[in-house]
């Protein structure tokens, strides 16, 4: 038996914190899906430069501005994807509220940006060979299109 594997346009996941769990649904509807990757891929590419920058910093202080900065960069990405008040509710499930440091913060916010990620890279793969098979169907010669066809008996 054939089995196929699709996706629902919002990806249902769980979080757990110290055995309290929220479940989140990541939009990532066509509509909504170019705008969270391009939005992921600005992210990584600011925390890559960020994180250069972080190695060489001088003091705590430098780093805390580093901080800030990877936080204002994944922070935009991972609220398009959840929503504002799915964002809030991990945040506070994790104790994170307004008087955590960006640091702090940012050990929340990076591994849902990662989980963001990977379940668009999931996709992107499952979509890249629906697209080979079609690709090689359709490249077919001419007049072979009964290999489309239900045998009739």
């Amino acid at each position: 038996m054939k089995r196929i594997k699709l996706y629902s346009p919002v990806e249902t996941v769980e979080v757990e914190v110290g055995g309290n769990v929220a479940e989140l649904r990541l939009d990532l509807s066509k509509e909504r899906l170019e705008d969270v990757a391009d939005a992921c891929i600005k992210a990584k590419s600011k925390v890559a430069t960020l994180e250069a920058l972080a190695a060489k910093a001088a003091d705590k202080r430098d780093r805390a501005e580093i901080d800030r900065k990877v936080s204002k960069a994944i922070e935009p990405a991972v609220r398009l994807v959840l929503g504002d008040a799915q964002f809030d509710e991990v945040m506070e499930l994790c104790g994170c509220d307004g008087s955590m440091g960006a640091g702090t913060r940012n050990l929340v916010v990076l591994p849902l940006l990662a989980l963001v990620m990977e379940c668009i890279a999931k996709r992107n793969e499952v979509i890249g060979e629906s697209k080979k098979i079609i690709g090689t169907i359709a490249a077919r010669p001419e007049g072979d299109e009964d290999a489309l066809r239900p045998d009739e008996d």
